[in-house]
């Protein structure tokens, strides 16, 4: 299928950085540091979009399968946050069908004097130790560990790699525009030192876009406290 033309690809908000830093939009005609430059700004303009707003389009599913006496589980390098609770998969017919999220420093010295295997109740995130040869990485810990095999469903905020070439930003068509003025506006801070009509312009469509996916994601709700919004399989969880 082919794409929508409204789409910018990597390629296209390249050059239309290029353009505004006063050069050709042929990039064929740029040196290798005006195009090494243009990839800067593009990526920090992306990754300003990225964290203005829990994008429902950056969520992803996934499982964690347990195994009998084992605590702690790896969760995908793309991980940047964990969403709600943990949710128990039905065949595993669990009448309490939730793990609650915890502090991990409480969590962990509670488990130190409560010590026993069972049905998973809490979990707690942590940070695995940073070596400095790859980004952050984060571990489940669950309590009690785990008597048995079980299933346990969850969402988290992924990770963007950078894009190149041909590549799409993730989300859609009704996004391009919050991107292109997210890109402008950091080659405007990068040119000029300071922000200028592109930031403003940045706030109008980000505000846009975010009203847009809140219309479309009209069964998404706020926990209270965190303003972190939930898909709504998650809605009944809630305390």
């Amino acid at each position: 299928m082919a794409e929508p033309t409204s789409e910018l690809t990597y390629t296209d908000l390249k050059k239309v950085v290029g353009e505004f830093m006063g050069q050709t939009y042929d990039d064929s005609l740029w040196s290798v540091a005006q195009a090494a430059e243009f990839d800067r700004i593009v990526q920090s303009g992306l990754r300003r979009f990225y964290m203005a707003h829990p994008w429902s389009f950056l969520w992803k599913q996934a499982t964690i399968a347990t195994v009998a006496n084992t605590k702690t589980y790896s969760l995908p390098d793309d991980c940047d946050l964990v969403y709600g609770d943990l949710l128990f998969d039905p065949a595993d017919n669990v009448m309490k069908e939730r793990v609650v999220q915890d502090n991990d420093e409480a969590l962990t010295a509670f488990a130190v004097t409560h010590s026993y295997t069972g049905k998973p109740e809490r979990f707690s995130i942590r940070n695995t130790a940073v070596s400095g040869t790859t980004s952050l990485r984060r571990q489940v810990f669950l309590w009690p560990t785990p008597d048995a095999a079980y299933t346990l469903h969850y969402e988290y905020r992924q990770g963007m790699n950078a894009l190149t070439g041909t590549q799409y930003p993730p989300g859609g068509s009704y996004i391009v525009e919050a991107i292109k003025a997210a890109v402008l506006c950091e080659a405007e801070i990068k040119k000029r030192q300071q922000r200028g009509v592109y930031y403003e312009e940045w706030q109008e469509k980000l505000a846009f876009a975010m009203r847009t996916e809140r219309e479309a994601q009209a069964g998404f709700v706020s926990r209270e406290g965190n303003g972190v919004e939930v898909p709504p399989r998650y809605q009944r969880l809630w305390p």
